[in-house]
């Protein structure tokens, strides 16, 4: 952060915003930074939709490896019915958040 504080108070070139947006487009917190800075000086205007849709893509498929890896070390049964019908309702209102989590992608 101290990095974008010192880019803020500097003049800056739409190709160095851009070198700096793809060096933090996995960081929100520093893209909303580079936001405002880019907010200051209109002369170095960047399609933010692009940056946002990837940040939101990739914030979909983090929360799918996180359902995925609660599925893998969670569904060994064994026989056991409780269990079974226990899980189903996991399952199944995961798959609803899978789905509302899509949902919101798509909606973008």
């Amino acid at each position: 952060m101290a990095e974008l504080n010192l880019l803020a108070s500097m003049e800056m070139t739409k190709d160095e915003l851009v070198t700096y947006y793809e060096k933090f487009k996995h960081k929100p917190l520093a893209i909303k930074k580079l936001n405002e800075i880019a907010k200051q000086q209109p002369e170095l205007f960047v399609n933010m939709q692009d940056y946002t849709a990837e940040q939101a893509l990739t914030n979909l498929i983090d929360f799918f490896k996180q359902q995925l890896a609660f599925f893998e070390g969670r569904l060994q049964i064994n026989g056991d019915k409780i269990l079974a019908v226990t899980m189903d309702m996991v399952v199944s209102a995961e798959v609803t958040a899978l789905d509302a989590r899509l949902g919101e992608y798509l909606d973008l």
